[in-house]
């Protein structure tokens, strides 16, 4: 480590525009870009444009000038981008979804001095008397802040999590111009209404924005997982933190995912089955789930055999009524009942209950498929699971229908992303996971079945 001092400027950083005006013209130049890339390629089609249906700026290329584009801004517009590049491919081209998920792995990072003038903005001008220590390089970088490795004046290591200028400011401008350019651009098909969930992406940003809360949940998860073997909470320093910088232990182990890559398929499946089980009872029993299930937000203690998790911006409560909506849904699958479910889709809003009686029970076939994992008590193999497949299908079924793949009700946004985030990191784990059993020990816990 070294003082915190002002070393050479890096080419690789880049400062975060922090004007409105200015992230304005940077997503406005990225259209402008993407569509010119869309003209020359319709042109070179020319008598072949391939799906007329299908716009013809959604390019590999242009997908990567998105994602570079959304990493030099950072903040709300890189957060949505992420969202659209983990689900976008039920409705998108699959090589423009694929292209964007550069945006889920490592953002840009700030220049030096930008990031003392967070610093000095958020502790006054003597910041660096509260640290004996501070690394100049990150150590992560994510969509909303950057982590350094700090040393306070008393010896305590911190990560220190240090938040972009301009982005809490700039969350409803960001989300609604990304938005319009979306919509301009044909990006989604028609009759794909996301106004409520923007409005819920809008509010989940604005708490993952005020470090002070964050401080507070991860406070608050630690005390519901008090007891839980196999995971870890690291603590946090108040006295270092501020709605703008967030102090925990700093937490000197591999990133879980990479050291899975290594690890044998015993290994791997422990790890999916404690994944799973704690975002089960994130739902169903402790009723406070952490949202963001990015690979980064997972680190492994190889000595206690612990995984230790990260970033607790995007922790919510979750109300009894949606636990009970996730239980009904849980038990009508595991029954593979078709009434119990539509039901459950009804009451948790996730099917439209005006829609004609043909296209109810496509979706709730369509739903009972998606959870036939949790059908049969015995390992599921995420490794040869095909599901991501079919859900295309469905979603292209379900255009032809007239009705495309309804999105989730915007108060279930991010549950639905932290499910679906688990399913893709036991895939990336190619794990075998009895998924059943875990549902019914679970639910039995959170009191919905009874021995």
């Amino acid at each position: 480590m070294r003082k915190p001092s002002d070393p050479p400027d890096d080419n690789r950083k880049s400062a975060v525009p922090s004007s409105r005006l200015g992230r304005l013209w940077a997503l406005s130049s990225m259209a402008s870009n993407m569509a010119a890339r869309g003209l020359v390629q319709r042109a070179q089609r020319g008598k072949n444009p391939g799906d007329s249906k299908v716009p013809q700026w959604l390019t590999v290329d242009n997908a990567r000038i998105m994602a570079d584009r959304l990493s030099h801004l950072r903040g709300a517009a890189m957060k949505l981008g992420q969202m659209i590049s983990m689900h976008g491919d039920q409705l998108l081209p699959r090589e423009f979804a694929d292209a964007l998920g550069k945006l889920r792995s490592q953002a840009d990072t700030m220049p030096t001095a930008q990031v003392h003038q967070v610093l000095r903005d958020a502790y006054g001008d003597n910041w660096r008397d509260r640290f004996a220590e501070l690394d100049a390089e990150p150590i992560a970088s994510a969509s909303i802040g950057q982590v350094h490795r700090a040393q306070a004046q008393d010896g305590r290591v911190v990560a220190l999590k240090i938040q972009y200028p301009g982005v809490a400011e700039s969350i409803d401008s960001d989300v609604d111009n990304l938005a319009s350019l979306v919509s301009l651009g044909r990006m989604l098909p028609s009759g794909v209404d996301l106004r409520g969930v923007l409005e819920e992406l809008k509010r989940q940003l604005r708490a993952e924005t005020d470090y002070v809360q964050e401080a507070h949940n991860a406070a608050t998860y630690a005390e519901r997982l008090a007891g839980e073997p196999g995971f870890r909470v690291p603590t946090v320093h108040l006295d270092l933190t501020t709605p703008r910088t967030l102090a925990m232990d700093f937490v000197a182990c591999p990133n879980l995912f990479t050291w899975a890559d290594d690890a044998t398929q015993d290994e791997r499946d422990e790890i999916a089955r404690r994944l799973v089980t704690l975002t089960l009872r994130e739902l169903l029993w402790y009723r406070l789930s952490q949202t963001d299930p990015n690979l980064g937000n997972y680190l492994w203690d190889t000595e206690q055999r612990e995984i230790v998790l990260l970033d607790f911006g995007a922790t919510q409560e979750v109300p009894t009524h949606v636990s009970q909506n996730y239980a009904d849904v849980l038990q009508a699958a595991m029954a593979s009942d078709h009434q119990a479910m539509r039901r459950a889709l009804i009451a948790a809003g996730a099917l439209d209950r005006e829609l004609n009686e043909d296209n109810q029970a496509f979706y709730t076939d369509v739903a009972l498929e998606a959870t036939s994992l949790i059908r049969e008590a015995k390992p599921h193999n995420f490794g040869e699971d095909d599901l991501l497949h079919r859900m295309r299908g469905w979603a292209k079924e379900g255009l032809k229908r007239g009705k495309p793949l309804r999105s989730p009700p915007a108060e279930i946004t991010f549950f639905q992303r932290k499910l679906g985030g688990t399913y893709l990191m036991c895939k990336r784990l190619k794990a075998r996971v009895d998924c059943r059993t875990i549902c019914e020990q679970v639910l039995q816990q959170a009191g919905y079945l009874t021995a």
